[in-house]
């Protein structure tokens, strides 16, 4: 019964408070008559959209109504004086309101790849403003945790691709023994070449060079480079990927441990 009561009282309050919220709406139209402009028509219409947007807005059956004729009254009404955004005007604003989600480097990666990539000068090409703005919100957005240094042991890639492809397969190696020469001839020996016919675009391979002592997580890195998430699954994701594994007589398990695997999107490159 407690539990009825509350759910009633809740009930009572929620309409309550969207009569009060619609009575806001309503009275404002009655003040005013008519509406002055097409700041006044997008303010009245922000007003109702916040009502149909709140979810308790769906338990009231007489409410939903009474907003949609709202609407359709001020709509009717601001299309008559010419107030009423036409559907290329929406359109035009969405678009321009997804190009910011997505942004600021996605469409100069985007121009640079197609080959129309716009002057400093160009009347749309993004401003020092803009670039600053994209600074600023890259370093509310995401926070540089730690930086490794490397150095590029050896890189091959199949004829006529340019790296890096669009799947980046990380592989941290932990070498054994401290045997580096052994390790790294033996790796690079393994992966000497990509053939055509492997899923694989290219290999890269590293020797970590900021970390000293025992208690290292990893010595090296691996890279295998794909052009779909599909030909990564081709390998099975069961050991690291070879270039001719039948024909090697060398075990890499007893030369390192695979310690961890990370597997990346491109989202964007720029040169």
């Amino acid at each position: 019964k407690i539990t009825k009561a509350a759910d009633y009282l809740s009930s009572v309050y929620h309409h309550m408070d969207y009569e009060m919220k619609f009575d806001q709406v309503s009275e404002s139209r009655k003040i005013d008559e008519a509406i002055k402009d097409k700041e006044d028509y997008m303010a009245q219409k922000k007003a109702i959209q916040d009502i149909q947007m709140d979810p308790n807005t769906n338990k009231d059956e007489k409410l939903k109504k009474e907003i949609m004729a709202k609407k359709a009254e001020l709509d009717d009404e601001a299309k008559k004086k010419g107030f009423k955004e036409s559907y290329i005007e929406t359109l035009t604003q969405k678009l321009e309101e997804k190009k910011k989600s997505k942004g600021l480097y996605y469409y100069v990666n985007k121009r640079k790849k197609a080959g129309t990539s716009r002057s400093k000068n160009h009347p749309d090409a993004p401003s020092e403003k803009d670039w600053e703005r994209f600074q600023n919100d890259a370093r509310n957005l995401r926070k540089l945790v730690y930086r490794h240094k490397w150095n590029n042991i050896k890189s091959v890639s199949k004829k006529g691709v340019d790296l890096p492809a669009n799947i980046m397969v990380l592989n941290f190696m932990k070498l054994k023994n401290d045997k580096y020469g052994s390790y790294e001839q033996a790796e690079v020996k393994l992966n000497k070449s990509i053939s055509s016919d492997s899923p694989r675009q290219g290999w890269t391979f590293h020797r970590r060079l900021d970390n000293y002592g025992t208690d290292t997580y990893y010595s090296h890195s691996t890279i295998d480079w794909y052009e779909n998430y599909l030909d990564f699954m081709k390998t099975s994701m069961g050991g690291v990927a070879q270039s001719d594994p039948d024909k090697e007589s060398v075990n890499m398990n007893t030369l390192r441990d695979l310690k961890h695997r990370v597997i990346m999107y491109k989202a964007f490159q720029s040169k």
